[in-house]
């Protein structure tokens, strides 16, 4: 790096890791963050550092692990998002509701569907028809989230396999999650 060596943990004639520094071959220690800070030539040179290459953490195989699910959530919300946009939220959280009353009204025309009747009364619709109109859209809701939750659910048990899996080594591991995609 520059006329330095990498500061290491070895344990029983390997390297584990690294302790976040570098020593210069006169000895002295440098930390990590102090290299960091080494953001300009001028810097670098007073210092008698010839090159610098900057320090690229790799997470652990936990952390990746761990961001792998969190993408996939994350684009499984993206998703959400898209099949609910232009829908206040207050009007998202009353579909299971209007599904509900749209159901209980269809299956008997005497039962309590306060909801249903004051949209359909709003929209000046016949309430057996709003009824099915909303039991439509929600079947349709139905396939797409499963959809969704289906694939969310699926990735999510091949990120766990693969991190889970005994009889592969680490760089496999991490290469094979790294292949899992939205």
């Amino acid at each position: 790096m520059y006329n330095g060596k990498r500061i290491s943990t070895v344990k029983d004639g390997q390297v584990t890791g690294t302790k976040g520094g570098w020593e210069h071959a006169d000895g002295t220690r440098y930390s990590e963050d102090w290299l960091l800070e080494l953001d300009t030539e001028a810097k670098r040179t007073a210092r008698g550092i010839t090159e610098y290459v900057p320090l690229v953490r790799v997470p652990t195989l936990d952390q990746m692990h761990q961001a792998k699910l969190a993408d996939i959530n994350s684009a499984f919300a993206d998703d959400m998002a898209k099949v609910k946009d232009g829908y206040p939220a207050d009007e998202v959280m009353s579909w299971a509701k209007q599904e509900s009353d749209s159901r209980a009204y269809l299956a008997d025309q005497n039962a309590d569907t306060k909801l249903l009747d004051s949209l359909a009364a709003t929209r000046n619709m016949p309430k057996n028809l709003f009824a099915q109109k909303i039991i439509d859209k929600a079947d349709q809701y139905a396939v797409v989230v499963g959809q969704l939750i289906g694939k969310r659910q699926i990735l999510e048990d091949q990120a766990k396999a693969i991190y889970d899996d005994t009889n592969k080594d680490e760089a496999t591991k991490r290469a094979e999650l790294a292949l899992i995609s939205w």
